[in-house]
């Protein structure tokens, strides 16, 4: 019989979409779990061809924005294929 071990600390659920799904002021880490910045209440609509955008605040107080997968783990949200650099 084949057993598993689950870690639900480090669980995340499946991806999704940024723009319907991360609420305003939620803190934004990248995939790698270093602390990216909060949402910053601005949404780009998603079109026929775009999933849609969500803007966020930096730590150094720039904005940038994100289009694309996002996973939720615990209160924060996952940037799915992000990593911070620098």
């Amino acid at each position: 019989m084949k057993t598993s071990i689950r870690n639900n600390r480090y669980k995340m659920s499946k991806p999704l979409n940024a723009y319907h799904n991360v609420p305003d002021g939620a803190n934004i880490y990248d995939k790698n779990n270093n602390y990216i910045g909060i949402m910053n209440w601005y949404r780009g609509r998603p079109t026929a061809t775009t999933p849609g955008s969500i803007q966020i605040r930096l730590k150094t107080n720039e904005e940038i924005w994100y289009s694309g997968p996002v996973c939720k783990m615990y209160e924060n949200w996952n940037l799915v294929g992000y990593k911070l650099v620098g």
